[in-house]
């Protein structure tokens, strides 16, 4: 087991960008989204597909035949003869187009669901955004405030250390001293935490993650 990341070093804060240009950037690179885009146009392309169901089939034939004998010539003659015929059909069959349309209302309710999933995505991503931008702010805060604490509690412990030294303050006051030092310390590495945690969010929200 090994330590991936020294949690005590600075790490720099991204650059904040409007929320529309973060937006746009989740469109067009989350996996997931795009994911349920290529959804909707396939369900569009498959009812589209559907519609040649309700119209007539119409096919055209031609055949040739050269034997002997030929079994379209009457009377049959022992010799080679040639014919041929061409025609056109057409066929319509009433339960394609009622299987048809049953199928374009199935796929047309796929389709909306996805839309409607779509949606959703945009909004909880634009939430998730945000939440990873006031995350990012109040660790900034939390950072700036806990480092003027923590070098106070340092100071204050240095002056205890003078003090007990000079016999002017108790053991206990010291040892009540070294634990603010301990709790500012720990609190300066909480913000560390909170600020790399929001980082996180915010790279994960446009598809950043790799």
């Amino acid at each position: 087991i090994a330590i991936g990341e020294d949690i005590r070093k600075d790490v720099a804060a991204p650059a904040s960008l409007q929320l529309d240009d973060m937006m746009k950037r989740v469109e067009e690179q989350r996996l997931d989204y795009r994911a349920i885009i290529e959804g909707i146009d396939a369900r569009d392309k498959q009812r589209k597909a559907e519609y040649p169901n309700y119209l007539p089939r119409v096919s055209v034939f031609g055949v040739a035949d050269y034997a002997n004998p030929n079994q379209r010539i009457f009377p049959q003659e022992d010799k080679y003869t040639g014919t041929w015929s061409v025609g056109i059909q057409a066929t319509w069959n009433i339960n394609d187009a009622l299987t048809a349309d049953n199928n374009r209302i199935k796929l047309q309710a796929q389709t909306d669901e996805l839309r409607a999933d779509a949606e959703n995505f945009v909004r909880q991503t634009r939430i998730q955004v945000l939440q990873a931008q006031q995350s990012i702010q109040l660790a900034l805060f939390d950072l700036k405030t806990s480092e003027k604490g923590l070098k106070a509690a340092e100071e204050s412990y240095r002056v205890r250390q003078e003090l007990l030294d000079a016999g002017r303050a108790t053991a206990v006051e010291l040892v009540d001293s070294e634990t603010d030092l301990t709790n500012a310390r720990i609190a300066a590495l909480h913000a560390k935490i909170d600020l790399r945690v929001g980082i996180a969010q915010l790279a994960h929200a446009p598809g950043h993650d790799g």
